[in-house]
């Protein structure tokens, strides 16, 4: 599975390249109020959930977590 297809890539790595911009822009005399990110990242957050439910990018399950909730699925069976 490719890194770029995981939604936790994309949850780290926008917020990072946003904040890039912000430093960047500030040099240059360009300004990201909070309102604007806010609303950028809202925005991104509805591309990332059409891109997950479409299947384009997956959001993985640690193995753990994955063991824990089949094994609490199976106790709810034999209950």
């Amino acid at each position: 599975m490719s890194k770029f297809k995981t939604y936790e890539f994309w949850t780290i790595v926008i917020p990072a390249f946003l904040f890039m911009i912000q430093a960047v822009g500030n040099v240059f005399g360009l300004e990201l109020t909070s309102e604007q990110y806010d609303q950028l990242m809202i925005a991104i957050n509805g591309v990332l959930a059409f891109l997950l439910a479409a299947g384009v990018i997956i959001k993985t399950v640690k193995a753990n977590e994955a063991k824990k909730s089949i094994k609490d699925e199976v106790n709810e069976l034999d209950k």
